[in-house]
Parts: structure tokens; C-alpha cells; sequence
């Protein structure tokens, strides 16, 4: 479970493994056998990747099943699934890159016609 969510969590990040462990002072093979399952991190280590990740050492390790940063409402669910989805399809991401930095009345206009487009395709849910 642990290498499963550090994967999980360094993908969220955007970040490479390598550019990951140069941040953490560890070695880029030694970061890999740790997504892997093959080695175990130190307890220093283990602090270090969850301060990095903004997680607790319990979540990180599997004792805890609530996502960072959740308080168990839909919307949080919803945020943590779109940051998932940003994670694991390219274009997810490359869409979130681009609104980031537009300009409020574009992102309106992108709003504007992506309800039009609901309403005329039947989708009536937010």
C-alpha cells in the first residue's frame, strides 16, 4: 500500500521521480525501489516524503484511509477525484495548465459555452 500511494501522491505533484529525490537528498535509484515496494524508507525519510506530499505518515503508510486534506464532504471527494484524474490523463492536465493562468472573463466564456453545451446535449448536472 505504501508504494502504491507514494506513486499516487508524487504523480498529484506533477513532479518526475528523479526531480523527486533530488529534492528529498536521495538518490534517484534508491526513490525508485521505494515506488517500487523493494526498500522501505527511513523513519527521517518517511517525515520528509509526507511533509512533501502533504500527507500524514499514516495516510502515506496506509493506517489512515481519509485523503489529505479531505473533510469527508462530496465536494472534497470531488477535488480529490479531478486531481486523480489530473494525474493520469495528459490532456486532464494540460486543460488545468491552461485555465490556471486565463484570464477571468475567458475562463466565463469557457464556462459559458461548456453549459450551452450541456444543456444541449441533455447534461443538466454540474
Amino acid at each position: 500500500m505504501f508504494n502504491e500511494r507514494l506513486v499516487e501522491l508524487r504523480k498529484l505533484t506533477g513532479i518526475n521521480q528523479r526531480q523527486f529525490a533530488h529534492e528529498l537528498g536521495i538518490s534517484p535509484d534508491l526513490y525508485n525501489k521505494y515506488e517500487r515496494g523493494v526498500s522501505r524508507p527511513s523513519h527521517e525519510t518517511l517525515i520528509l516524503l509526507a511533509k512533501r506530499l502533504k500527507v500524514t505518515v499514516d495516510y502515506l503508510i496506509g493506517n489512515d484511509l481519509t485523503p489529505p486534506n479531505a473533510d469527508n464532504t462530496d465536494h472534497d471527494d470531488e477535488l480529490w477525484e479531478l486531481r486523480r484524474e489530473m494525474a493520469e490523463r495528459p490532456e486532464m492536465k494540460t486543460l488545468f495548465s491552461l485555465g490556471k493562468n486565463a484570464k477571468k472573463e475567458h475562463l466565463e466564456l469557457v464556462n459559458n459555452m461548456l453549459t450551452q453545451f450541456r444543456a444541449e446535449s441533455g447534461r443538466n448536472e454540474d
